[in-house]
């Protein structure tokens, strides 16, 4: 039995020390302003995200000037995955994803269903 609590309590051990420093105490859920580029250079953007946290997922709204997208996300150490749509439903559903920089910046890459090229992303946390 001892050495099974051993042999537990050092995996713990060695799963901690592989994990980026932040990433178990991660909580990315609030408001965030953005700044993006379109996929092959077609234009830049801003706007806000809002992040609330929805069982073992995330609920994610993006306001990107009259438009407005509508996802669901997942968080594993510092990747913050997204899955994407525009709340009209008038365009391709897409894919984010995000890296969980120190004091709570995201940045991330992006493309839509069928796309070939990737856009950037970069949230930084609102004024509180």
């Amino acid at each position: 039995m001892r050495r099974l609590h051993i042999l537990f309590l050092s995996v713990g051990l060695l799963v901690a020390a592989m994990t980026p420093p932040g990433a178990l105490a991660a909580d990315i859920v609030g408001q965030y302003t953005l700044d993006g580029a379109n996929p092959g250079g077609q234009g830049r953007y801003a706007g806000t995200a809002l992040v609330q946290k929805k069982g073992d997922t995330y609920v994610v709204g993006w306001k990107i000037g009259n438009q407005e997208l509508a996802g669901t996300g997942i968080l594993e150490g510092n990747s913050f995955a997204v899955v994407y749509i525009p709340r009209d439903a008038k365009g391709a559903p897409g894919l984010v994803l995000y890296t969980l920089l120190p004091g709570g910046m995201l940045t991330g890459k992006f493309t839509n269903l069928g796309g070939t090229t990737l856009g950037t992303e970069t949230w930084t946390p609102a004024s509180k």
